[in-house]
């Protein structure tokens, strides 16, 4: 049941109905809008195992457990996880009350600690339902200027749209930098509702969702009203708090019809202005806004109007125009890693390669590689070869520490014979491991590309066939902007961006979060190479059912022989 033929067959089906409520939804078929809802809320076997699934098996907390102290179980076997998936699914009630929720409080990077609340697992499961439903419908509503949180749209479009309406000409001078005081915890629960009454959302699925904003909250052995807000953590506040700020978005979009000037990526977001003294008023309009119509409050500490030639921070870039005499208009708009993100990698990894001594470089280059790549990736749609190269020069003379703690009576020439090599001709000593040849990544290696920002007007559950097609492209396209690596590479263009056991698309976030693997058709323990012929990339979790189903299941005599001959069959 849990297999992932099955999961992308669900997903199929879901997407399937949510374009129809896409639909019913452009026509004002309020009729349509609530059976397909019902659909997939009440009736749909193929959502709730879909929503187990994703909750138990992608989630980041499936092993964190809410009030009633259930989680997925710890180092068991792909078999007893299941039981478990399945004694949760048969349980659950999309009716049921929601639990208390456990609330913890997280370090925030500013050295503060944020809450963040627990739903039961069961609960999770719930919202989850719940998103997919609601999702299509509030897809159609957003703005095009808002990007976080949402399908197929990230933090890359929104710094691309801030480069579009930044770089060219000098209309726009100064920026609303704006933070919102507590956004999660604060927003007006009755605004929601309002607000998704008016999307035609089907009544008893907005009296359960008030009943999900007003789930109680426990904290060391006491239990707190939850009057306003949406709890971070829960599956399904993201999209409640999106749904709310829409207005805003709206707001600003009729306020300055002709230049959009809002972009928002979740609770944060630029407003640009011409002027300073443009600037202050649109900030007194949006905080009396948030404050009358979502129940918010800016920050007036942390909500700054910056000139741009000053520059300004935005989710993790340092956005800025530089003067120049090599341009017509004597300025240079760029947008960089900002400084800060930089020196936390480098300290982040200083301390992983402090705190391993002792091991192998193998294993050192294992830790570090997914880390370094996964963060240069993020930071490969800026201006960002000179920090690449500054940060492999610091990850160079931290490692060359490294060697020498570990041979304190060794000469420096010992300790780069040891650890340091010149492969493919570099000029520079990279870190290598001489048993393997596996080397410290270079993230100078990485080419630099250009982000192009999703189409305004796009709908992600549109049925029309050229949008379709325009989601689909987009997301190979975007998919392999994420491999860095010639093997990879090569295997994902020859499989046309598809999964070769499910053959349904690898998706950007899969290879993003490490998701993907390259499987061996003939295993090496029984003759197989790593010739590209032999080699195929799949899902992780298509990967682990074709060890466990075709290994522990499906063969009646030894694995590796049957393997090998039905392999050699097929070929």
């Amino acid at each position: 049941m849990f297999d992932a033929k099955s999961i992308r067959n669900c997903e199929e089906y879901i997407i399937s109905i949510q374009r129809r409520i896409d639909k019913a939804v452009a026509d004002n078929n309020t009729k349509s809008i609530r059976q397909n809802f019902d659909l997939l809320t009440k009736r749909s076997k193929a959502v709730r195992e879909y929503a187990t699934w994703k909750i138990t098996r992608n989630n980041k907390g499936k092993y964190t457990a809410g009030v009633d102290g259930v989680a997925l179980p710890r180092g068991e076997t792909i078999d007893k996880q299941n039981l478990f998936r399945q004694r949760i699914l048969q349980n659950i009630d999309i009716f049921a009350k929601p639990n208390k929720i456990r609330r913890v409080y997280i370090p925030n990077t500013d050295g503060k600690k944020r809450p963040l609340g627990i739903p039961t697992i069961h609960d999770r499961i719930v919202q989850e339902i719940y998103r997919i439903a609601l999702e299509p419908i509030a897809e159609y509503y957003f703005h095009d200027h808002s990007y976080g949180f949402r399908p197929k749209r990230s933090c890359h479009d929104a710094m691309n749209h801030i480069y579009n309406k930044l770089a060219q000409g000098k209309r726009f001078r100064y920026i609303i930098e704006g933070d919102i005081k507590g956004c999660f915890d604060n927003i007006n629960h009755q605004h929601i509702l309002n607000t998704l009454d008016e999307w035609h959302t089907p009544n008893w699925a907005i009296e359960y969702i008030a009943k999900i904003l007003e789930s109680k909250i426990y904290h060391n052995g006491e239990v707190y009203d939850a009057e306003t807000g949406t709890p971070q953590g829960g599956v399904i506040s993201p999209l409640l708090a999106n749904v709310a700020l829409t207005s805003l978005d709206n707001y600003c979009d009729k306020m300055h019809r002709n230049s959009n000037p809002i972009i928002r990526y979740a609770d944060d977001f630029i407003i640009v202005v011409k002027s300073e003294k443009q600037g202050k008023e649109v900030k007194q309009e949006v905080a009396d806004f948030l404050q009358k119509h979502i129940g918010l409050t800016l920050s007036e500490e942390k909500t700054q109007i910056t000139h741009i030639r000053k520059g300004f921070n935005f989710l993790g870039f340092n956005v800025r125009k530089y003067q120049t005499h090599n341009t017509k208009t004597g300025e240079k708009f760029l947008i960089k890693p900002e400084k800060e993100r930089v020196k936390s990698a480098l300290r982040e990894w200083g301390k992983l390669i402090k705190r391993h001594i002792h091991i192998k470089p193998r294993t050192l280059i294992q830790l570090l590689k997914p880390k370094m790549i996964g963060w240069a990736m993020y930071y490969r749609f800026s201006v960002s070869k000179q920090t690449f190269n500054k940060i492999d020069h610091e990850i160079w003379r931290k490692l060359r520490r490294w060697a020498k703690r570990r041979h304190p009576n060794k000469p420096k020439y010992w300790l780069i014979g040891r650890y340091f090599d010149y492969p493919r001709g570099n000029l520079r000593q990279i870190f290598t491991d001489k048993e393997t040849g596996e080397t410290m990544p270079q993230l100078a290696e990485i080419p630099i590309k250009r982000f192009i920002k999703v189409e305004a007007g796009k709908r992600v559950y549109d049925s029309d066939p050229d949008t379709i097609r325009y989601w689909e492209q987009r997301e190979y396209t975007n998919a392999f902007g994420q491999i860095w690596g010639v093997k990879i590479n090569r295997l994902f263009s020859h499989q046309r961006g598809l999964c070769y056991h499910c053959k349904t698309p690898i998706k950007p976030d899969e290879i993003k979060n490490e998701r993907i693997h390259i499987h061996h058709i003939i295993p090496k323990a029984i003759g197989g190479t790593d010739a590209y012929s032999n080699l195929r990339v799949v899902h992780e979790d298509c990967h682990k059912d074709i060890h466990h189903k075709e290994l522990s299941k499906q063969l009646g005599e030894p694995c590796a022989v049957k393997v090998a001959r039905t392999v050699r069959k097929g070929l």
